[in-house]
């Protein structure tokens, strides 16, 4: 969920220039180490995705359990030495610890295929509740099962053998109600994976529709880096002449409103 008003809710951010050579993924470069990371760009804005563990909204999966736990789901990449790893990472945060790490992560795809991963913590805290925070390894073979799927379920489970899914959208325990949105956003982010690292031929047509919208975006919003008060401003600003004369129009009665509120 990585759209300006999600972000403006959850603190500052930045915006960038989407690369047309990766158009689903922000890219940071590290010479010295000779290292890319790639992280996964939901939507088709310029607004730069952020850190999981502080923007779990910018998960490309976000499930708010019964008990009131969150888990957000993300894919990023990592390329040292032109050695390539994808990772789907996992963020944690409830009452209770659930030790992912123990635990797995397994997707079940809609032939009945198993694809368990094993999950790695990276980093935990206890700031407001506790916080888990890790990443799974994801083989090319399995990201094209999934992307190839009509449907998916993602099960998380942790230490004690307690599971939540987060494809399930029904909210009465031990009923299963396929959330078909979390899914389809589940298969679509493992289209612009295996098109973005593996085959830019591959799924062209399930994609070409919002490369085109990335690509508009950017040729109607030629911005480069913003920062938050500006590109607030530029976002929902006056635009036009029109617009400036309807505030200098409206404002002194807004004013003067206030004003006598004050006084009663």
């Amino acid at each position: 969920m990585s759209d300006f008003l999600s972000k403006m809710i959850m603190g500052d951010f930045k915006r960038e220039p989407r690369n047309p050579k990766f158009p689903y993924f922000h890219v940071i470069e590290d010479e010295f180490e000779n290292k890319k990371t790639f992280t996964f760009w939901g939507g088709i804005s310029d607004i730069v995705p952020r850190d999981l563990r502080s923007s779990w909204m910018d998960g490309m999966i976000v499930h708010n359990s019964v008990s009131g736990s969150t888990y957000s789901l993300r894919i990023r990449a990592t390329e040292i030495n032109n050695d390539l790893n994808i990772l789907l990472d996992y963020y944690y945060s409830g009452e209770d610890w659930n030790f992912i790490h123990n635990g797995s992560i397994i997707i079940l795809t809609d032939d009945k295929t198993n694809i368990k991963l094993i999950p790695e913590q990276l980093d935990s805290g206890t700031d407001n509740g506790v916080m888990e925070f890790g990443t799974c390894v994801l083989k090319k073979e399995d990201i094209f099962k999934i992307a190839s799927s009509k449907s998916v379920r993602v099960r998380v489970t942790g230490a004690s053998g307690l599971f939540v899914e987060l494809t399930n959208s029904s909210k009465t325990i031990g009923e299963f109600k396929l959330d078909e949105t979390i899914s389809d956003d589940f298969i679509t982010s493992m289209k612009k994976t295996y098109f973005t690292f593996f085959d830019q031929n591959a799924f062209v047509s399930e994609l070409s529709n919002e490369i085109n919208k990335i690509k508009d975006f950017k040729n109607n919003n030629p911005k480069k880096n913003t920062s938050v008060k500006e590109g607030f401003f530029q976002m929902y600003g006056p635009k036009s002449t029109k617009d400036w004369l309807w505030i200098l129009l409206f404002w002194p009665i807004g004013v003067l409103r206030l004003i006598k509120r004050s006084k009663k």
